[in-house]
């Protein structure tokens, strides 16, 4: 079972995914990137592209753009990566991570195909997916969906799933105010009284 969760929508400060933003920004400061050149028929066949999206559908009919637009953006990826990697959090480094190998992203494409016929894998965003019938089938059976919580649980098919080794995982409730409305009331309290109301009926 995995379980997520986020902070309220608009406060960013208790968020590090979004505070940490502001320190990035802090190591792009008086910092000038410049991509190198490309041959002149790469370099026609985007000079119209205004966005990342563009030029890849641009490299799916040039197959030898990817290679060079790769070579081209190489040294901004290496400054723009020794540069946050100087940068710390709370007293704790940034960590810079290589991009996904090709390998491995043609691998959960592949998953994906199988688990999901008929989903487009270039509109992954949630507008597209929601007329995905089999992923949204999926969905609602190992899905939890909340405002703040995002969940997904074995479901109990063996032909789906592979056997639960805890038999019973209860999706975790949303969080509860205390009275006076200042601080969220402890997990065990929220289970408990669940667990009592189960128990009643």
């Amino acid at each position: 079972m995995l379980i997520t969760a986020r902070c309220a929508p608009g406060q960013s400060w208790t968020n590090p995914a979004e505070r940490i933003m502001s320190i990035l920004n802090t190591g792009l400061q008086n910092c000038s990137l410049d991509r190198e050149s490309m041959d002149k028929e790469s370099e026609d066949a985007i000079k119209n592209c205004n966005s990342m999206a563009s030029i890849r559908e641009k490299a799916k009919a040039k197959t030898e753009l990817k290679r060079t637009w790769k070579k081209s953006i190489q040294s901004v990826q290496q400054v723009i990566s020794k540069r946050f990697g100087r940068l710390a959090l709370k007293d704790e480094p940034v960590t810079v991570l290589e991009p996904l190998p090709e390998l491995e992203i043609d691998v959960l494409q592949r998953h994906l195909r199988e688990l999901f016929p008929g989903m487009d894998l270039d509109k992954l965003q949630q507008v597209h997916l929601k007329n995905c019938e089999s992923y949204n089938k999926w969905k609602e059976t190992h899905c939890g969906e909340r405002h703040y919580i995002f969940q997904i649980r074995k479901c109990e098919d063996l032909t789906c799933c592979s056997p639960r080794k805890l038999q019973k995982l209860d999706w975790l409730p949303d969080p509860v105010l205390t009275e006076d409305g200042e601080h969220y009331k402890p997990y065990s309290v929220i289970k408990s009284r669940k667990q009592a109301r189960a128990d009643h009926r």
